[in-house]
């Protein structure tokens, strides 16, 4: 059968617990094969003196190819073991008009606005708590002179998880989940996409903006319109983390507050769509587990306490 309309109105529990152990299944698979191969070219001795002869941007080069690779083939495989086609797990037809993406785009930095202070709430509240600071390492090391390898790096950090996030979280997390009612398969993706960033500087911001990008992924009917989103949010984050450091505190506000109103306007600039239902692509909820249910049972599979345990381990390691 294809097509959710065609599909069982009220999945049973056991359904819910099924499609839990496959989401985290195949997103512990898509982190262990990336942290092992991570490791390999780190620690084992024959890969690393191979690669040592290597130029730094090969090296960045091979490693984003390994991501891509990686999410793209867990996202496949997640779409697959719910017997979706691919095109409805991966939904890419036109997102509408100019106006409708720039909506997008507004209510995203604008989002991201108040996740990158929650952010910083979460931090301070977390470092209180445990006693200890909280400190990452930077996006682009200092020590990292090869221009090529810079430029890899910025590639890796903006368009590569514009793109292949917005496959795995709001493609084959969320469409799959939407059988369980389109509220609930934003909210879940949104916390699944905060905790694979594996850090409490990025998770927080992560779970606001990843609510917005589910919204419009649904509204829409499109995965380009959180890609769109997600490259600007990306894009734009990167842009202040170069610039901002080296200006002065009011100019610094100055392109906070720029960034800010233009992030309003853009929203509201298309704020008719918001309300209209013409493009709204949102299917019935299902009622037939209250949602605190339907929460509890797509926390507590043994795919799931496992990907926490391991999430939350790393979080905690950053910790000095």
């Amino acid at each position: 059968m294809n097509g959710y309309s065609e599909r069982e109105p009220s999945p049973l529990p056991l359904q819910l617990w099924i499609g839990s152990n496959i989401i985290f299944g195949g997103l512990l698979l898509f982190y262990s094969i990336y942290q092992i191969i991570s490791s390999a070219v780190i620690d084992t001795p024959w890969i690393a003196g191979w690669l040592s002869g290597s130029t730094p941007s090969f090296v960045e080069g091979l490693m984003i190819a390994v991501r891509i690779i990686v999410m793209l083939g867990a996202a496949v495989i997640i779409i697959k073991l719910f017997d979706m086609p691919l095109m409805e797990g991966l939904p890419m037809k036109r997102p509408g008009s100019p106006g409708v993406v720039l909506a997008a785009v507004g209510c995203c930095l604008g989002a991201s606005v108040i996740g990158v202070y929650f952010s910083g709430y979460v931090v301070q509240i977390c470092e209180n708590v445990v006693g200890a600071a909280y400190a990452m390492p930077g996006m682009i090391p200092g020590n990292m002179t090869d221009k090529l390898a810079v430029l890899l790096r910025i590639i890796a950090i903006t368009i590569v998880p514009a793109v292949f996030e917005e496959v795995l979280f709001r493609g084959a997390v969320l469409q799959p989940l939407r059988r369980c009612g389109d509220s609930f398969a934003i909210i879940m993706s949104s916390v699944l996409f905060a905790f694979s960033h594996k850090n409490l500087e990025q998770g927080p911001n992560a779970f606001v903006v990843g609510l917005v990008f589910g919204y419009f992924a649904i509204r829409t009917g499109s995965l380009i319109t959180p890609i769109i989103m997600h490259l600007a949010n990306n894009v734009f984050a990167a842009l202040l983390i170069i610039v901002t450091p080296g200006l002065s505190d009011g100019l610094r506000l100055g392109v906070n507050l720029g960034y800010l109103l233009f992030s309003v306007a853009a929203g509201l600039a298309r704020a008719p769509f918001m309300q209209s239902k013409k493009n709204c692509c949102s299917y019935p909820e299902r009622k037939s587990e209250k949602p605190l249910t339907r929460s509890l049972i797509f926390f507590t599979t043994p795919a799931a306490v496992l990907y926490f345990i391991v999430t939350i381990r790393a979080i905690m390691s950053y910790f000095e």
